[in-house]
């Protein structure tokens, strides 16, 4: 199943809804994996969390961040699996990577700093890390 087009920095939510033999929902036997991979490389090979069980009998989640271990373009393949009624369930996706975009994503929070040597701006983006520039033109 083909996913679309997302460029890096941006949060891509795989779902999978588990079903028994005759197609309706159930819970699986053990708990579904995700593989993600880009060419011959792995780059995410978990488990999935239950979405919430209590509204929904076998939806699973896995938020997928298209950071830095990702390249600028191409396919990725993303394949899930589960256990139901002792034989395996394969299920894969397509997604591809579109020019552009920031692998670290967006800023969440900024702050202006002044200080009597420089002034900063400190920042967080999605991928958690906290970033500073030095000396901003502030207009």
């Amino acid at each position: 199943m083909y996913l679309g087009r997302f460029q890096r920095g941006t949060w891509v939510t795989i779902w999978l809804q588990c079903v028994n033999t005759s197609g309706a929902p159930a819970m699986p036997d053990t708990v579904p994996t995700i593989r993600v991979w880009q060419g011959s490389t792995v780059l995410v090979n978990k488990e999935i969390p239950v979405e919430d069980k209590s509204v929904q009998t076998g939806l699973f989640r896995y938020p997928l961040f298209l950071g830095e271990s990702f390249s600028d373009t191409g396919t990725i393949q993303v394949q899930l699996f589960y256990v139901r009624s002792g034989d395996g369930v394969t299920s894969n996706r397509t997604i591809e990577v579109a020019p552009g975009g920031n692998p670290a994503g967006q800023v969440l929070s900024m702050a202006y700093v002044h200080q009597p040597h420089a002034n900063y701006i400190v920042y967080q983006t999605e991928d958690g890390r906290i970033r500073f520039g030095k000396n901003p033109r502030v207009g």
